[in-house]
């Protein structure tokens, strides 16, 4: 009897651990459900790279002696037309390429339909076979768009870009490449200075959970610890939206991109200077920024302006522990001096563009994310790393 009842109760004992694994999955099945209803057709953009201006070339260039522009030598070149050949700086000829097709092809335009106009924030769908519902900052284009009614197309040249969202399954983010840049260098860097915001974020990689090394400059803090400073109060930083009441006749006061604060590495400066005596164009100040926007001003930060500020003071020292920013900024130059060919209207030889195989590069438009964040015990923080499903 002993041994049937020690069986039986091991049985029993089972079968409740049988009951409460299954009644877990069951739960994380329904809030997983739940999370991908919600998710709908997928959200993007907003986050990320945006390499939407025009370089400035500086110095006694004619434009209206520029007669076309090819590629000679594995150089970009302009041809005048007196018959000079002017030399534009040296570039990757398949970076070359995949920016002049990106930039004057189709894939520079995203069709869809708008939603919302929303402070700095346009909001258009695209469906669920393109990217889903994006946002974008206005500010963000090439040139204002013209705007239809809600509902109505729209056609907004973003392209070549890339942005990180989350997906609804747990830890989980997305990267969209706009423009025919995945699996080719430029996304593969676009991508890779994207990931470099997650550093400045927690101080660790989000994909292993390894911590990284901080930039060699004094004062610096990743997002992670500027929270947690300012929660053992050794900081004083404004609380979030603070002195903004809500405004009950706000319509999109609860739309799903208000709770979002996007950090993207924009233009800063991108200027070339010619030079007639050499027949040469060269770059005398190209770089990034880290820009920080909401939708609704209200949204923003302080913590997060902390951060920004902070690496765009440093930008060299955070250059130099994160490469690919450096690899961003050679990017930038090819696509700012295509976008100025195509602002002063100089016809590019889009057919060599086309006919030039751009070797492939794998880039991952799924990545899996470790947090890291603080929680206060006994009034002081301590951190926990907790990595998803």
């Amino acid at each position: 009897m002993t041994g049937f009842a020690s069986g039986l109760l091991y049985q029993i004992g089972l079968h409740h651990e049988t009951l409460e694994m299954a009644a877990k999955r069951s739960s994380h099945e329904r809030k997983l459900a739940a999370a991908k209803k919600a998710f709908g057709d997928g959200k993007a953009g907003g986050g990320g790279v945006s390499l939407h201006k025009a370089a400035t070339i500086k110095g006694l260039l004619d434009v209206s002696q520029v007669e076309r522009a090819i590629v000679e030598d594995g150089r970009l070149t302009l041809v005048m037309r007196n018959g000079d050949h002017v030399k534009l700086p040296k570039m990757l000829p398949d970076d070359i390429a995949l920016a002049i097709r990106v930039v004057d092809g189709k894939t520079s335009v995203v069709p869809g339909t708008l939603t919302a106009v929303d402070g700095q924030a346009i909001v258009f769908k695209t469906g669920p076979k393109r990217f889903g519902d994006v946002i974008w900052r206005l500010s963000n284009l090439p040139s204002p768009p013209t705007l239809p009614k809600k509902g109505g197309a729209i056609n907004l040249e973003i392209a070549p870009a890339v942005g990180l969202m989350e997906l609804p399954e747990p830890s989980m983010g997305r990267v969209t490449f706009y423009g025919d840049i995945k699996n080719r260098h430029i996304g593969k860097v676009l991508a890779e200075a994207d990931h470099a915001i997650g550093h400045l974020f927690f101080g660790v990689d989000a994909l292993t959970g390894k911590f990284s090394p901080p930039p060699d400059a004094p004062g610096y803090m990743p997002l992670i610890e500027i929270k947690a400073r300012n929660m053992a109060g050794e900081l004083s930083l404004p609380k979030w939206g603070a002195g903004k009441s809500p405004d009950p006749a706000d319509k999109y006061k609860t739309a799903w991109w208000r709770g979002g604060t996007f950090f993207v590495w924009v233009p800063d400066k991108m200027e070339f200077l010619y030079r007639p005596s050499l027949k040469e164009v060269v770059p005398v100040n190209a770089s990034i920024k880290l820009d920080i926007w909401t939708a609704h001003p209200s949204g923003l930060r302080a913590m997060e302006i902390k951060v920004a500020d902070f690496v765009n003071a440093n930008f060299n020292a955070v250059a130099a522990r994160h490469t690919a920013l450096l690899d961003l900024v050679e990017v930038a130059k090819v696509v700012f001096l295509v976008r100025w060919l195509k602002q002063n209207n100089i016809a590019t030889d889009l057919s060599w563009a086309e006919r030039r195989v751009v070797a492939k590069i794998e880039t991952v438009d799924r990545v899996r994310q470790i947090s890291v964040f603080p929680v206060l015990h006994k009034g002081k923080p301590q951190f926990r790393k907790a990595g998803g499903r």
